[in-house]
């Protein structure tokens, strides 16, 4: 402990320096408004100053490894440079982001250091923090980015190794490198403060990691397992249907062979998981207050099973699921999904029992079994919305330069005079996002584009195969790992509340950059081929 702080003594000097400042001038207050110290801003700023250690300890580590020579942190570096420097030229075109709507709801609550349990705690928890250290909307999106530029260097290097790629100066493997990390769905969250934005990083590091752990059989270190424990607890908690993680991370981590990491590190690492997926989620679960979040997921089966049951024959069902769900409302709405009623002032009733809860699933689930040619269209005709085959995919980026007209959050956010919250560029700006979002300069859509670049099952698909291609090969530790991911995908599926793409994000991110590694892995094999030849 002596060493470390001996070793250590610039970057934890530099951020307790920077946090005091902070904390002494009240920086937040540029952003943030309040009267009294509440304990989440007591929180806030205790996880403010472990950032800001983390972040110094992280860089000064960087600068002596790049000094060493270590090949891994040069390379590391020349990605993040060539990364992140483009995505702050296109910051000063999107200024201040695609901010749209719930994105702008977590902002508001925030503000006042309050959490937002509907898009989770911890994004709340994560925004803040950075709002401590630039205390303005686009700033948040400027170390969001710089963050993700920082999980692009540390993908492309574990990928290199996972696919056993060479160093190559041809610029078609340097195009697909980065490509999937220039798509228009993964900017378009990128740039925004919906979770997905960051979180879709966060789960292709994770993925990456493990894949590179097990392929290339690392050695872990208490650091690298803090690391990846860290990593899991906050993938498996941020996303309900990501809870599958903490079995199977468990799993693959008791059934690594002891020469990479010992017994008693296996265990301490299996408990450190699952204190703090529990911890978070008992969190979130306490936070949320009622099981509206649970209930928005059942909306549009609902109401469609409730459409066309027999008014006497389903009874009893149809009476469970008025208990909560109020039937004149879905009668005298024909037109409207479930999702949309949902927001109806009156739908869901109030004051309903736990036993009442527990009827109104079994009804679903009787209905269902009854009609199941209505729950299984509906649910294919949801799905296919969010991964635009229908043309009718939900975005954040419909309304994101309309928030100066129309967007009403918008609207109300700018009354709080947050520092620089309008475009540098609107015209540019809103050109822009016509372009990510498949629209042409007279804002007409264009459904060829959307159905090429918006599509979610390509890359689904891939991930498919990779995922079979490890049980082939009978890689069943690889196949764990994957099968973390591939089984959220009948989770959501069956839980979506309604037809938005943001649910497949991830999919569409890890499942493009393993096509173009596959594609990379390929060329470069050929090139070694004609060396020899």
């Amino acid at each position: 402990m002596k060493d470390f702080f001996k070793n250590e003594k610039w970057p934890l000097l530099i951020a307790i320096i920077q946090w005091s400042l902070c904390i002494m001038f009240r920086l937040d207050r540029l952003f943030f408004s309040y009267d009294k110290v509440n304990g989440i801003q007591i929180m806030i700023k205790a996880l403010y100053f472990v950032f800001l250690i983390m972040l110094w300890l992280f860089l000064f580590h960087v600068v002596r490894q790049i000094r060493k020579g270590n090949d891994d942190y040069r390379r590391g570096a020349i990605y993040f440079g060539i990364y992140f420097p483009a995505t702050m030229a296109i910051m000063v075109f999107i200024w201040p982001g695609t901010w749209f709507w719930d994105d702008v709801i977590t902002l508001q609550t925030i503000s006042t250091y309050q959490l937002d349990a509907w898009h989770h705690v911890l994004t709340g928890v994560y925004q803040a923090i950075l709002l401590q250290l630039l205390p303005f909307p686009a700033g948040m999106i400027i170390l969001q980015n710089f963050i993700i530029s920082i999980c692009v260097a540390r993908v492309l290097i574990n990928l290199e190794k996972c696919f056993w790629i060479c160093k190559s100066k041809n610029p078609i493997v340097w195009i697909l490198k980065f490509l999937p990390f220039l798509l228009p769905p993964v900017l378009a969250y990128q740039y925004s403060g919906f979770r997905l934005g960051i979180y879709s990083y966060l789960e292709l590091l994770f993925i990456t990691e493990f894949v590179t752990v097990v392929r290339r059989k690392k050695i872990w270190s208490l650091k690298y397992g803090l690391f990846i424990s860290i990593i899991c607890i906050l993938t498996a908690a941020w996303r309900t249907e990501s809870v599958f993680y903490v079995p199977i991370t468990c799993l693959v981590i008791l059934l690594l062979d002891k020469a990479l990491i010992s017994t008693k590190k296996k265990i301490g690492f299996v408990l450190l998981i699952l204190f703090g997926f529990s911890s978070l989620f008992l969190w979130q679960k306490q936070a949320l207050k009622n099981d509206d979040y649970v209930l928005v997921s059942f909306a549009n089966p609902c109401t469609e099973l409730v459409r066309m049951s027999d008014p006497i024959a389903d009874h009893e069902e149809l009476k469970k699921i008025g208990v909560i769900f109020d039937l004149e409302i879905i009668h005298q709405n024909p037109s409207k999904t479930g999702e949309k009623m949902f927001w109806i002032e009156g739908f869901v009733k109030s004051g309903y029992s736990k036993q009442e809860y527990r009827d109104f699933l079994k009804a679903i689930a009787m209905l269902s079994l009854k009609y199941p040619k209505v729950f299984w269209v509906e649910r294919w005709n949801t799905f296919l919305r969010s991964v635009e085959i229908s043309e009718k995919t939900n975005t954040n980026l419909y309304d994101a330069f309309d928030e100066f007209l129309q967007n009403e959050m918008i609207k109300q956010a700018k009354t709080k005079n947050w520092i620089s919250f309008t475009p540098i560029f609107e015209k540019e700006r809103k050109a822009l996002i016509n372009i990510w979002r498949g629209k042409n300069f007279k804002g007409v859509i264009l459904p060829r584009y959307m159905r090429i670049v918006w599509n979610a099952v390509i890359p689904i698909l891939l991930l498919c195969y990779a995922w079979m291609k490890t049980l082939q090969k009978k890689k069943f530790l690889l196949f764990l790992v994957l099968s973390a991911l591939m089984i959220k995908l009948p989770v959501i599926f069956l839980m979506e509340p309604e037809g938005y793409f943001l649910y497949f994000l991830s999919f569409y991110l890890i499942g493009y950059v393993y096509g173009c590694f596959k594609l990379i892995s390929i060329i470069t094999c050929n090139m070694n081929r004609n060396v020899v030849k």
